[in-house]
């Protein structure tokens, strides 16, 4: 799910991302992030939230944001929580982000650039 949204996050947003699965984010990768950049924390694992604010937040000044169906120290978006459906409840969340962070950045989400789709092309 979290992999589907880097995908649509460079297709959306026209902005380089990508999928920092488990704790990879804060095991070397940190070097080469800039405070402007945003890491978005999918349902955060509560034992390894420390170190993100570590490594993240304070060694590289950036802002992490969560999605997850409870409050977390970081800027969080509260989805509800629907049990077995939680995969498909943080995908809906974070494709409407990214739909907004399109929209204000005056990007016409029907018309990508160079992004071409698997199946048929709409030509109405």
């Amino acid at each position: 799910m979290a992999e589907e949204l880097t995908l649509k996050t460079n297709e959306i947003t026209r902005k380089k991302s990508d999928f920092l699965e488990g704790t990879y984010a804060v095991h070397g990768i940190e070097e080469v992030m800039d405070p402007k950049d945003v890491v978005f924390v999918v349902d955060p694992i509560d034992a390894e939230i420390e170190k993100f604010q570590e490594v993240l937040e304070q060694g590289v000044g950036l802002k992490v944001i969560a999605i997850a169906n409870r409050p977390t120290p970081f800027t969080t978006i509260q989805v509800p929580d629907a049990g077995p459906l939680m995969p498909y409840i943080y995908l809906s969340a974070g494709w409407n982000l990214l739909v907004e962070i399109g929209l204000a950045l005056n990007i016409d989400l029907d018309k990508p650039e160079r992004a071409r789709k698997v199946g048929n092309e709409f030509m109405g």
